[in-house]
Order: structure tokens, then sequence, then C-alpha cells
């Protein structure tokens, strides 16, 4: 009996053991990360990518910043619903699958795709990670509040039905939604729009409207804008002194031809606030697999690292050069003395020479631009041929500029004022070269003292309002000339620093006529005309995008905006 019990005993120990082992074994399954399937195609899974940027980054958010710095890293994580496209209407579908407009255009429908997820996070814990048309709803409406990390109101506070009543009112978009957003079913929505505007299409695939999770913002509340959480093809793992480690996204919903899941690379690591000087330090020390924005000034030593690099001295890479629509220009405080005088504005522009400049402080590589300042890009065919009247010698230019001041109040007994002129970039920069360039034909052509003001400098001041000149950079955010002409519609401004009743009117016009009439056109011409003749700003340069990247780095293109599509690129051994 003794023996039979024994027996039976070291059965059940057995038993248990086995069953012990089995969970294990299952547990061990669904643990430990299962290898992706090999890539079809000539592509390759894995491996992290290293790049650096100048800018740092407190948080991660679409609607805290517009800088082409902060998008290129925030849209790792965030999507909108649709992208920018070489196409007539400017745009393609991305998280939306169909849109529909009434007859009238003022009302638009949005369906969603039904495959699309959150990134895993603790929140959705008991809640779906399914993208919604709460989550549509909820974005919309952040971006039409008064919520501090919200910088981008101006992009559809007029243009939604109840969104500036929602603004000035200060209402939680945690707890409502705009009144003219109505969400039909869990994947439709429909927006009421203030009129039939021909723009608002293209906006939606603006980068700062990458959909947010409304799971998310409850779970999270105040501490919301530090948990990034978005739909896109990689999630943030880790922030710690200056490195964001982004990982991919698993249940990422896009596949490429080949029907590989994207993306390709595991990890993305993104070094902030590094100086240009540093970047390319790293880049050469192999410790960054790409070099963004290339200034100018250091092509010539980038070709010679290139020639470094063929002999085993620095990572092979090559020089990635893309036109671009970014353009930069110097614009003034028109509503503060002494540039609210038009007399004014013009006789800077007269002396202001954006060929000098280009040939001579940006080494031929910018290319002057002059009677005109919308570049063509997608969507937009700039053909204003503005014929500005100014002298053909330059002392003819300096003598009309002299007498336009003296009209305007200034000659020997009256000087002209010290002005200051805000860089928004440091001493080193390009930026800084051809702000010096202004200063001295400002000095010699008309004795006038320019201070320059540097990064430091500008936010040490007690506002924006106090500086009399800004050098300017833009990329327009959306497909079509409309992200250009915005810059000086005074409403849209954020500080307001220049109104012109016809810009304003001509601008309207355009925004409300259809897409592909005339009259479209005919608007956003006279628009950019009036805003030129008026001397609102003085439009210096268009640039080329210039990229280093290591030959190792495979699917790297860069858009006209400077926006990357991360998840398609792939790096490859030589």
């Amino acid at each position: 009996m003794r023996n039979n019990l024994t027996f039976v005993q070291m059965s059940k120990r057995k038993t248990i053991i086995v069953v012990g082992v089995l969970f294990l074994i299952v547990g061990l399954f669904w643990i430990i990360p299962k290898p992706r399937p090999a890539a079809k195609g000539d592509v390759i899974f894995g491996g992290k990518l290293r790049f650096s940027s100048a800018e740092s980054f407190s948080v991660l958010f679409p609607l805290s910043s517009n800088t082409l710095d902060y998008h290129r890293v925030q849209q790792l994580i965030y999507e909108p619903i649709l992208v920018a496209a070489d196409n007539s209407r400017g745009w393609n579908y991305n998280l939306a699958n169909h849109i529909t407009a009434s007859a009238n255009h003022k009302e638009i429908t949005i369906s969603l795709r039904q495959d699309v997820y959150f990134a895993t996070d603790a929140c959705f814990r008991f809640e779906s990670r399914e993208l919604t048309a709460d989550d549509l709803a909820f974005t919309l409406s952040y971006a039409c509040s008064n919520e501090i990390e919200n910088q981008q109101e101006h992009l559809l506070i007029e243009l939604i039905e109840g969104a500036d009543r929602f603004f000035q009112n200060k209402e939680n978009p945690l707890e409502k939604t705009v009144s003219g957003i109505k969400i039909i079913d869990p994947y439709t929505l429909k927006i009421a729009l203030t009129g039939s505007y021909n723009h608002f299409l293209p906006l939606l695939s603006n980068n700062s409207l990458g959909v947010l999770s409304k799971t998310a913002a409850s779970y999270y509340q105040n501490n919301f804008i530090d948990h990034p959480i978005g739909t896109g093809a990689f999630y943030l793992d880790s922030k710690s002194k200056g490195i964001l480690l982004f990982k991919r996204n698993k249940d990422y919903w896009k596949k490429d031809r080949f029907g590989n899941q994207l993306p390709y690379l595991d990890e993305v690591e993104v070094c902030t606030g590094v100086s240009g000087a540093n970047e390319h330090r790293l880049f050469s020390e192999n410790k960054s697999d790409l070099l963004f924005d290339l200034p100018v000034n250091q092509l010539q030593s980038a070709f010679g690292t290139l020639q470094d690099a063929q002999k085993g001295k620095n990572p092979l890479h090559e020089v990635y050069i893309r036109p671009s629509s970014k353009i930069h220009y110097i614009y003034f405080n028109a509503l503060k003395k002494p540039f609210d005088n038009p007399a004014v504005r013009k006789a800077f522009s007269l002396v202001i020479d954006p060929v000098q400049i280009c040939m001579n402080d940006l080494n031929g590589e910018g290319s002057p631009m002059q009677g005109k300042f919308i570049p063509v890009r997608k969507g937009y065919k700039n053909e204003l041929l503005l014929t500005l009247q100014k002298s053909k010698t330059a002392e003819g230019s300096r003598n009309e500029a002299k007498l336009l001041l003296s009209k305007a109040g200034f000659d020997k007994n009256h000087p002209f004022p010290i002005v200051n002129l805000a860089v928004n970039g440091d001493k080193n920069g390009v930026a800084a070269a051809w702000c010096r360039a202004i200063q001295k034909m400002l000095k010699d052509q008309l004795n006038i003292k320019v201070v320059l003001l540097y990064n430091e400098q500008t936010k040490n001041l007690s506002s924006q309002k106090d500086i009399d000149i800004w050098r300017g950079g833009w990329v327009g955010d959306y497909p079509g000339g409309e992200s250009y002409l915005r810059l000086f519609y005074s409403a849209a401004q954020k500080p307001m620093f220049y109104k012109n009743q016809k810009v304003d009117n001509y601008y309207l016009s355009s925004i409300f006529a259809d897409a592909q009439s005339p009259s479209h056109k005919l608007y956003q011409k006279l628009c950019e005309k009036e805003i030129i003749e008026d001397n609102a700003l003085i439009p210096i340069y268009t640039e080329d995008f210039f990229v280093l990247n290591k030959l190792t780095v495979r699917g790297f293109e860069l858009e006209e905006s400077g926006i990357v599509d991360f998840s398609k690129i792939y790096l490859k051994p030589i």
C-alpha cells in the first residue's frame, strides 16, 4: 500500500512538472519576441538608424512647434489623416480612406481606415487601441483649443464652425468637441466649415495635425504631452540626456509593394541639441548615419570629407541634394515705427541685394528671389513675374532710397534710429552670415546702424514686438501657395506684425474660389503682388536641401518640405 501511494505521488509530481514545463514553454513563446520573417524583395529588416538635431526637444507633441527639425522627429510617432502629394488636389489618403464634400463644399465627411492602431501603452489596458472618429474629433478640437501646449490654433479656428467660440471660451477638448465636428459612427466624422475653403483638405496633411489618442489624454490628464502615443511607424522607448530612442511599432498598418510590414528598421536614435559643428563631428566619427540641412558654407568641407572617406579615413557616404520649397527672407514689424511707413520699407528693399548675397555670402549656392516669394512646389506653379520698381544701378537705388527716407522725415538733422534685426540663429550659422551682409549694405548705402540679435539675445527681450526686423525661413507646411500667403494674412499672425486690407481681401478671395478656377490663381497672384509691392518682406533666396548619408543607408528620400518617411529606410552593408 505504501509503495502504491508512493507511485501515485510520484506520478502526480511528474504530471505537475510536465504541466509546469508546458506552461513555461507557452509563456516563453508569448514573452520572447518572435523574429520577423525574411524580407521580400531587396530590403533588409532590423538595425538602428542614428541622426542628430540642432533643436532640443522637451516634449514631442504635434501642435507644440512648427519647425522642420521638430516635425522630422515627432512624425516618427504621429500621422495626419492625409499626406502631401504631387497631384492636382495636392494630397493622398493616409489614415483616412475616403472623403466627400457637400455640394456647397461647406460640409466635409471623413471616413477612417479600420486597420489602424495606436502603439501599445499602459493607458490601453482596459481600452481598445484602434483609431476611431472619437480620436480625430478630439485632435481637431484640441487644435482649436486655448490649451497652452497648442501653438497652432491659427490653422483651424477660422475654418470650422464653432471653433473660434471654442477657443475664446477656453473649452477643454477632453470634455467638449467643437460644435462643427460631429461623430457619425466609430469611423466617420462630419465637419461643418464656415466657408467653402479650397485649402481645407490640403491643410489636413499638415504634420501639426498628427492624430492624438483621446484614451491616452484621458488616462494621463495633465501629463498627456509627456507620453507621446500615436499611430506612426515608431514609438518613443526612452529619453535621457538629449538622446531619444524610438522603437519599431510592431502593429504599424502600412506595408510596402512586396507586402513587407513597415517599418524596416528596429530602432531610430536621435541626439538632440547638437550644434552644427558637433553634428558634423558625430557623422565623421561614425556616430551618426545622416547629417541633415548641411549649410552651404560647409559644402566644401563635406566634399573634402567624401574624398577622405574614399581613402578610408571616414565613413563612406554621399551628398544627397533635393530642391526644396524653403524660402529665406527679411520681414518688418510693420506695426512699429518707423517700419509702419511703406516708404521706409521700400528704401530698405532698394539697397538690400539678394543677388550679391547669393554670390558673395552663400558662395553661389542659393537662388536669389526677386519679384515673387512663393516657390514652385507640389500643387503650385508660381507664374508671377513682377518687375520691381528698382533702379538699374547701385547708385540709383541708393539715391532713390535716400529720397524716400527724406520724405519719411529722416535726414542729417533727424538721423534714422538704430535698428535691431533678429537673426533667429547663432553667430556661426549661414543665417548670421547673410544677415551681416545686410547689416553692411544698410550701413554703407544709407548709414543706418543695424544691431544683430542672436538666439539668446532674442529670448531675453520682453516681447517680440520690440524687434524691428526678423530673418525668416519658411517651408510651406502643406501643398499650394496658400501656406505662404497665410504668413501675411493678419488674422493668422502670432503676434501680428503686418496688416494690409488688400492683402487680407485677396487672401480670403483666393481661399474661397474654386481650386481649379482661373479666379483662384488670379487672387493668389494679386495677393502676392500686393505683399511684394508693399514691401512687407524682402525675399532673399530659396535653397536646396543638402544631406550627408552613409552608403549603408538605403531607401532615403527627402520631400521638398524636408520631411522624411523613416518607415521606408533600411540599412544594407556595402
